[in-house]
């Protein structure tokens, strides 16, 4: 939740709500007034309250994920559409070491098309596999008992609004480390 605040708001959030620190202290640290602090907790406190207004149970969540990779093992573009929510987003970290994307994936037809041509660019030797998360379940593909990539989605209402792609192996370490 806190990612998607911006680094201002982040700083002003949590050092107030979380650590009770004074606007004043923060207006210290961050370099900015007491006033623009104040302003930027009170705007990471919106962004906070929407965010959790729209999050659907956990049962609901996986329901909707469980569809979503169904729907991409058909390879059709109508069945991935169906599941995606007018203003979806798909980010995707390489960290610099793989392919990613460089910008958001914004839009239905653009994150369908992108997850059904990686999909098929990946072909048959891409293993995938669900695992239960903090925030539902999680995909993980990869190859050779190798993860390489875990996506991360969130479901608001009966769509997917956001996807989060990690392939930055740098972040991947625990993914496999042995047991």
């Amino acid at each position: 939740m806190l990612e998607s605040l911006t680094p201002a708001e982040r700083v002003a959030f949590v050092l107030h709500e979380v650590f009770a620190m004074p606007f004043a202290e923060i207006a210290e640290v961050v370099g900015r007034t007491s006033a623009a602090c104040r302003q930027l907790a009170a705007s990471a406190r919106r962004h906070v309250r929407e965010r959790r207004a729209g999050v659907v149970s956990r049962e609901r969540h996986d329901e909707v994920v469980r569809a979503f990779v169904a729907a991409a093992g058909t390879g059709r573009l109508e069945s991935l559409l169906s599941l995606l929510d007018p203003d979806v987003v798909l980010h995707s970290d390489g960290g610099g070491f793989v392919s990613a994307t460089r910008r958001p994936v914004l839009g239905p037809d653009r994150v369908a098309r992108f997850i059904a041509g990686t999909l098929t660019q990946r072909g048959p030797a891409l293993e995938w596999s669900l695992h239960e998360t903090a925030d539902g379940l999680t995909l993980a593909f990869g190859e050779d008992g190798i993860v390489d990539t875990v996506a991360v989605i969130e479901v608001r209402g009966d769509a997917i609004t956001n996807a989060w792609v990690m392939r930055n192996p740098e972040k991947l370490g625990r993914w496999n480390a042995p047991a």
